[in-house]
């Protein structure tokens, strides 16, 4: 529930909530990292608790976390805020409404979060806790999900290129990945594959292509070889897979494009799913759009440009942008492992595309910026080459019509709730 524009480290966590644990950690305050200590207190019949600041910024720190039974037999949680500023009360005076302003807005989104969370796992289905096993959980997406199945009672199984406390290791450039670690797996994500916001030279092509197909590919007949086998593979790849550029209003019946570099991979990328679909696993595969978040992707690149008042519109802006929420991709994600009718493609976007210049004068409204500077589509391709005619100038309308289909409701539908909660 941390806030996308809160930049965060987490050094210690408890994994209980008992009397005297300590949660440790750093966040940034512009250029500096501040350390954090806080210990949890004053348990009162499981209805509250106290996170008391040891050591840390402020003179001194309570925060009292509160649960309420209404009438309506719900829970009200309320938190509650007491604080002192160090060579009180001059900087109390001075800092005190910036502060203030600032908890506002972290706990206004933490409280939204939760509640939506809260909806989504009460969808209705009776969900026994599972394992889920996750390949690229350390990436964008893949950090949101595993937050989001461990506060949900589920138990996240991690691959990693390297070796790491908490994660089983697998390399998939030489097929190394013990067949045991799908065993008694209810699910797999693969998220797995490098960055493309980069250069397209052909090395990082090369770099692109493998990381996605041969990881798929050596999931999938790992799967097909388990005893038994995970009941569904949820495989990403992107809505590239349509083409560069397309008038047609695009689903999931949509004949494939043609032509570019991600159209090619993208297919591949989905063929390379078929062994696990032989063996009798369902496989969902997730086409995603621009995913939104200010935490990292295309989003976190944007926002100093924006801040500078150089967010203006690149090429035309008259390109269709295919967008979702970080937080509607893992509410997708966790749909299509509940769901046993949903196999096959599904197109991960908002049912409200727009325009890229509308997106940019849409962020800059947002954050109270003007969206000055923009980029000819000539400049573009001549700094990224092949990259920027297949990613920032293509033009694709993407609709999530399986989802609706589904009875999928997303968190943030519109480009205006969208910012409105990932924009500080």
């Amino acid at each position: 529930m941390t806030p996308p524009w809160v930049k965060l480290k987490t050094i210690h966590v408890s994994n209980s909530l008992k009397e005297n644990t300590h949660v440790s950690f750093k966040f940034k305050v512009g250029p500096l990292w501040i350390s954090w200590r806080l210990t949890r207190k004053d348990f009162i019949n499981n209805q509250q608790f106290c996170d008391e600041q040891v050591k840390g910024p402020f003179k001194t720190w309570f925060h009292r976390h509160v649960f309420k039974q209404n009438n309506r037999k719900a829970t009200v949680l309320e938190d509650r805020i007491e604080y002192q500023l160090p060579f009180s009360p001059v900087l109390d005076y001075c800092l005190s409404p910036y502060i203030n302003g600032k908890l506002q807005r972290i706990f206004h989104y933490r409280h939204d979060v939760l509640k939506r969370d809260l909806v989504t796992n009460n969808q209705g289905v009776d969900v026994k806790p599972m394992r889920i096993l996750i390949a690229g959980a350390s990436g964008l997406i893949g950090s949101a999900l595993k937050n989001f199945l461990t506060t949900q009672g589920h138990h996240v199984v991690e691959l990693s290129h390297a070796p790491r406390k908490g994660a089983y290791y697998w390399n998939p450039e030489d097929g190394n990945l013990d067949t045991k670690i799908l065993e008694d797996v209810d699910a797999v994500v693969n998220l797995a594959g490098a960055p493309i916001s980069k250069v397209w030279t052909k090395k990082n092509r090369d770099i692109i292509y493998k990381s996605r197909i041969l990881s798929t590919k050596l999931l999938a007949e790992k799967i097909a070889k388990t005893k038994k086998p995970p009941r569904v593979l949820i495989n990403a790849s992107g809505i590239n897979i349509y083409g560069v550029s397309r008038t047609e209003r695009l689903h999931e019946g949509s004949k494939l494009g043609q032509d570019g570099f991600l159209t090619e991979l993208c297919k591949d990328w989905e063929a390379a799913t078929e062994p696990a679909k032989k063996a009798g696993t369902r496989v969902v595969l997730l086409r995603n759009g621009l995913v939104l978040s200010p935490a990292g992707g295309a989003l976190g690149k944007m926002m100093p440009a924006f801040k500078f008042a150089m967010g203006g519109r690149l090429g035309s802006g008259h390109q269709a942008i295919s967008w979702v929420t970080i937080d509607d991709v893992v509410d997708i994600i966790y749909f299509c492992i509940l769901h046993p009718s949903i196999q096959g493609p599904v197109n991960t976007s908002a049912p409200h595309r727009i325009t890229n210049f509308r997106f940019k004068q849409a962020i800059a409204k947002k954050i109270n910026r003007p969206a000055w500077l923009p980029v000819p589509a000539f400049v573009l391709r001549l700094i990224f080459g092949q990259m920027a005619e297949e990613t920032i100038l293509s033009d694709l309308k993407v609709q999530p019509q399986k989802l609706l289909a589904e009875g999928f409701t997303f968190r943030y539908p519109r480009i205006e709730q969208a910012l409105n909660h990932i924009l500080e």
